[in-house]
């Protein structure tokens, strides 16, 4: 599954872009940046689109799924 808030928030530090500044860039308010990031907005193509831009990437990659990266096994413990 494609967890667009995560990869929007993945993006805009990878930018090392604050919420502010990416609200600014976009042409909307921080409010919309926040809530869409928490999951909390409708992701209309407009705002994607305007996010996208302002992040200079096309919309297509925020739609990019990368899988987290695989938990590292928790060490066996030796019975006495």
């Amino acid at each position: 599954m494609v967890e667009i808030p995560l990869r929007l928030r993945e993006l805009r530090l990878a930018r090392g872009l604050t919420q502010t500044e990416l609200a600014e860039r976009a042409g909307v308010r921080v409010g919309s940046v926040s809530k869409f990031e928490r999951g909390g907005m409708t992701k209309t193509l407009v705002l994607l689109d305007k996010l996208a831009c302002a992040l200079d990437v096309p919309v297509r990659e925020l739609f990019a799924y990368a899988p987290p990266p695989p938990k590292r096994p928790s060490p066996k413990r030796r019975r006495r």
